[in-house]
């Protein structure tokens, strides 16, 4: 049997992020009626999915004490946004998103994919990153 434990840190970051997006609310009571609705969508967003982390973390049965070596992904995660960053003037927002996505989704790989896989989840991330992209440009007129 596997011994588990709770994951504090995590239920401490998901309390953070319930203050957080109370606080963003509020905030944005000061907005125009339209400039308000960015900000309250994701603070709304960002509230329930914390509210339901904790649920987890607190009914759940924990998680392993052992873990996939994965302390290089942060750093990992820093430089491919330091590098979306640095792409963007380059290469335009939708071309260096597209990278900078597919960087991250290299790092959040803890197990081996096939070639299959490899090409299945290249076309999601770009079909994502493409579909948000024109959503915020044509929809939303957001200059990109």
């Amino acid at each position: 049997m596997i011994e588990t434990k709770r994951d504090w840190p995590g239920l401490i970051v998901a309390v953070v992020f319930v203050g957080l997006g109370t606080w963003v609310y509020s905030v944005s009571n000061s907005f125009t009626e339209y400039a308000a609705i960015f900000p309250r969508t994701i603070a709304i967003v960002m509230m329930l999915v914390s509210a339901a982390n904790m649920v987890v973390l607190i009914f759940g049965k924990g998680r392993p004490n052992s873990k996939p070596n994965a302390g290089y992904r942060p750093f990992g995660l820093i430089g491919v946004g330091a590098l979306w960053a640095t792409l963007i003037p380059l290469l335009g927002f939708l071309i260096a998103s597209i990278f900078g996505f597919l960087g991250a989704m290299v790092l959040a790989k803890f197990s081996h994919w096939s070639n299959k896989d490899w090409v299945k989840f290249t076309a999601i991330g770009t079909l994502v990153v493409t579909v948000a992209y024109s959503l915020f440009k044509y929809v939303l007129n957001v200059p990109l």
